[in-house]
């Protein structure tokens, strides 16, 4: 089985590390081995990334400096169809979310709800984790 490949995209060090460690420790415990994770502070970051990177799993803020996490989601989703998209996000607006939801995000997760992330991620790598 290939390594998970993760991109977290955030702009904020403190928030990617944070979020780093709740991956690692889930893709752990779902026993894919150490995932490759690849950090980006903007969008255009992980546009870049993706070029040459197939991600599996990405975590999404929605304010980024340049492009913002809606746009990316939109460009994000062609290149990487089968990828899990969680956006995370401070934004506790139905608007948004909904928003986020149509540009391709699988989930929203708020930023004072990181637990919620390991849950989302064992709900839909679970079902259909390419081998």
């Amino acid at each position: 089985m290939r390594p998970l490949c993760i991109f977290i995209v955030d702009d904020h060090t403190g928030f990617r590390a944070l979020i780093r460690e709740l991956l690692e420790s889930c893709a752990a415990v779902l026993q894919f081995g150490p995932p490759r994770i690849v950090e980006c502070a903007s969008a255009e970051e992980a546009m870049s990334a993706a070029e040459t990177m197939q991600p599996d799993l990405v975590t999404m803020d929605l304010h980024l400096p340049g492009v913002d996490g809606n746009e990316c989601i939109r460009r994000l989703r062609p290149l990487a169809s089968r990828a899990v998209i969680i956006v995370v996000t401070h934004l506790r607006d139905r608007f948004i979310s909904e928003r986020a939801l149509k540009q391709g995000a699988d989930a929203v997760v708020f930023k004072d709800d990181l637990n919620a992330i390991p849950v989302l991620v064992r709900q839909h790598l679970t079902l259909g984790w390419p081998a």
